[in-house]
């Protein structure tokens, strides 16, 4: 063991915390670039900007943390099993990732939030459990599926619009399980769709960016556990409260905007208020509750000397260690030719082209009758621009719709769009088409049945010296039930994939390695664990009869 003063200590953690940001830093700036790049720019949207106050709350918290006098340096075998089962699920992901287009960006947030956990667990080692528990907090920054958020938004909907129905006087209609405001203006009524905007995205962001300050108050409020319990719920009651009451009164102002300045000088007024403010308000409530009643702003006097496992030389051999491990991590899944951006299709155009025009890139194989911009399309599902077109393949005429994005996080589901205009979904599944995932959606509207299939792709668009990267996804509808349309459908969509081909074929089996070595590092991690368990009661029972022994013998 070594003795050393706490300032000394302090100093020292503080040189070995900035050596592991810099080795996040190096992660951001190779294999995790394009999460980073798609983050940015999601902040920069109006369902998205709570990121900004996530990533700040984050922060927050494990500069909070960092106060305490928790860490220590040693090396033990747990940590170890545990450090190499993180980064397992670490390389899992990503590589999940570039064969699952839809949701790369989750996949690559859980990815860098286990490489983070991998690395600072082989660094540094809290005393207790609870210092583990404020660094979840990291997986906040990947943003939640739309598919999730979609799927709570009809019930959103409903109570947003029934509650300033009944404030405004409004009329209210349900179509399908979505919110319309009917508003009287002077020259007649219009309808206004209580959409994702205005219901699951802020609320469910108001919430997240509470998380990190309520783990800190359960790992380190100095008051009693149930008023902690405590703290943490009213915490989680406000994010809710904020999120819902900054939606209704957003959409009061719309409806009164609407029947008072018109149609679009009320919509341009005040419908774009960004999540970020309910985030922030959010937060800054939180903090005030969580600071009051757990008492986070108090330091504890630490002691003026600091008990530390191993010595300095085997700090700077650690972290040298961890700086090799995590080199070969980032050259190991670099040199995986599916994961370089040059083997992504290339489209000689410009970006501004190929947003305007998809169709004349990506249909090349089909006959194309007639090309528009469909604006609707274009707020409800997210994208930069959709272009709806009528084409025919084998003498049979379809409707396609491509959208482009800067990253398939910005896309909402067509479960969702197509519930909005009035189909019941049936059912839906999913199947590969090459390195791509095919899904299929059959809905029903006025007693016809309709098929819809769609892959989401990556896309290289520019000229030389101006290259950037876009996604696309391509739908195709039709008049038809499942059973008789799939088959045809997969064909269209298999040709199109085809052209948008890339990848490797030993990608899918090194994908089922990670996934049979993660299983096998966490029934060894419980094997462990299980095993001092059993050691420890066996050393209590132990004690337990000696100590009895030695009473009778004194008796």
């Amino acid at each position: 063991m070594v003795y050393m003063p706490v300032e000394v200590y302090r100093k020292e953690l503080l040189t070995i915390y900035m050596g592991f940001v810099g080795l996040v830093s190096v992660l951001t700036s190779t294999l995790y670039r394009k999460f980073i790049d798609s983050i940015i720019s999601l902040m920069f949207t109006e369902e998205h900007s709570y990121l900004f106050v996530v990533i700040v709350s984050v922060f927050l918290v494990l500069y909070l943390s960092f106060r305490e006098r928790i860490i220590m340096f040693e090396i033990r075998i747990s940590k170890m099993i545990v450090a190499s089962l993180a980064l397992t699920f670490a390389a899992f992901f990503y590589l999940q990732a570039i064969g699952e287009t839809e949701y790369l960006v989750q996949y690559m947030g859980l990815s860098f939030s286990f490489t983070v956990l991998g690395l600072y667990t082989l660094l540094f080692t809290p005393s207790s459990l609870r210092g583990l528990i404020t660094y979840i907090s990291i997986f906040l920054l990947t943003p939640l599926p739309t598919s999730i958020l979609d799927s709570l938004t009809p019930a959103l909907s409903r109570l947003v619009g029934r509650i300033v129905s009944l404030v405004t006087g409004a009329g209210y209609i349900d179509v399908n399980g979505i919110a319309y405001l009917v508003v009287s203006m002077g020259g007649g009524e219009t309808r206004l769709l209580v959409g994702q905007a205005c219901t699951g995205i802020v609320t469910i962001s108001s919430i997240l960016a509470t998380i990190p300050l309520v783990l800190y108050l359960l790992a380190y409020g100095r008051t009693r556990l149930s008023k902690r319990i405590i703290a943490g719920a009213l915490s989680i009651a406000v994010g809710l409260l904020v999120g819902l009451l900054g939606n209704i009164i957003r959409v009061i102002l719309v409806v009164e905007g609407v029947k008072y300045l018109g149609l679009n000088e009320g919509m341009a007024l005040f419908h774009y208020s960004p999540s970020i403010i309910y985030s922030a308000l959010s937060v800054a409530i939180v903090f005030y509750i969580v600071n009051k009643l757990g008492g986070i702003g108090k330091i504890v006097p630490s002691p003026r000397y600091v008990e530390i496992p191993v010595r300095r030389s085997r700090m700077l051999g650690l972290f040298l260690l961890v700086l090799l491990l995590t080199s070969l991590f980032i050259l190991g899944l670099s040199d995986i030719p599916i994961a370089t951006s040059e083997s992504i299709p290339l489209i000689n155009t410009t970006p501004e082209e190929f947003i305007k025009h998809p169709e004349t890139y990506i249909l090349g194989n089909f006959t194309i009758v007639n090309s528009v911009d469909d604006p609707f399309l274009t707020q409800v599902l997210g994208a930069f621009n959709v272009r709806r077109s009528i084409v025919i393949y084998g003498g049979v005429v379809y409707n396609s719709f491509i959208e482009v994005v800067d990253t398939p996080a910005r896309l909402h589901t067509w479960q969702y769009c197509l519930s909005l205009q009035g189909y019941n979904i049936t059912y839906s599944w999913t199947e590969p088409v090459g390195w791509l995932t095919a899904t299929f959606i059959e809905a029903s509207k006025t007693g016809e049945y309709y098929t819809l299939a769609y892959i989401t792709a990556p896309i290289r668009v520019g000229l030389a010296g101006n290259i950037v990267q876009l996604y696309i996804r391509l739908s195709i509808l039709s008049l038809g039930s499942a059973r008789d349309l799939a088959s045809k459908l997969y064909e269209i969509l298999g040709l199109v994939a085809r052209g948008l081909s890339y990848g490797d074929s030993t990608v899918g089996a090194i994908i089922v390695v990670f996934d049979v070595l993660s299983k096998v590092e966490l029934v060894i991690l419980l094997v462990y664990w299980a095993l001092i368990v059993v050691t420890r009661v066996g050393a209590l029972s132990s004690f337990s009869k000696w100590f009895k022994r030695a009473g009778k013998a004194t008796s």
